[in-house]
């Protein structure tokens, strides 16, 4: 081959070609890396659905439960339920719950003064939604029904249960994970000591 200006002299191959542990770390351990993080989010936000359906569930099941005792009395809505009763419905070992019962208007009828519904909307006879009360988030459900009369059952509670069972479950799949990845680069960190 003959050299002439202008043109660039042919690069050394030993020197272009990158080393294994370059490779190693460009062509596994990134798009690895790369995998485990998509896979993880993604698994986090179904494994987060999931969980708020289960808790939601819970909630409203709790709402059918008061609006089934709910009934009239000396001609306006009342809740049949003892204290006794009302504790137990509203029971959670880890989280504080609270309760309502409002008119339509949500005009206070019975239980926690200040817990505002979140009126369903249309024809859904129920509705979930963030509220602020007491200066805690709370997850809540707001329950229409027509019998006795109009009237709206308001439940909610605090989320720190929810929050650490994602928080578990994040640090369980996750560990795992992150510990074959750092095998994976002391591999690599070792075979190029060794080179």
């Amino acid at each position: 081959m003959c050299w002439r200006p202008g043109l660039t002299a042919p690069a050394d191959p030993a020197r272009a070609r990158p080393s294994l542990l370059h490779r190693l770390l460009r062509d596994v351990m990134v798009p690895l890396a790369l995998t485990w993080a998509v896979g993880t989010a993604v698994m986090i936000g179904v494994a987060s659905h999931f969980t708020q359906l289960a808790f939601d569930r819970s909630l409203l099941d709790d709402a059918y439960l008061v609006a089934s005792n709910v009934h009239m009395s000396d001609n306006r809505l009342a809740l049949a339920l003892s204290p006794r009763e009302l504790g137990s419905v509203l029971f959670d070992q880890y989280e504080t719950a609270w309760l309502a019962l409002v008119d339509p208007a949500g005009a206070h009828i019975e239980g926690t003064q200040g817990l505002q519904p979140s009126p369903p909307v249309g024809e859904a006879v129920y509705r979930f939604s963030y509220i602020r009360h007491d200066g805690r988030n709370l997850r809540a459900v707001t329950l229409r029904r027509e019998r006795p009369a109009p009237f709206m059952v308001v439940m909610a509670q605090t989320t720190q249960s929810r929050r650490a069972m994602l928080q578990r479950l994040l640090a369980w799949s996750a560990a795992p994970q992150l510990a074959l990845l750092a095998v994976l680069a002391l591999v690599g960190l070792t075979a190029r000591a060794e080179n």
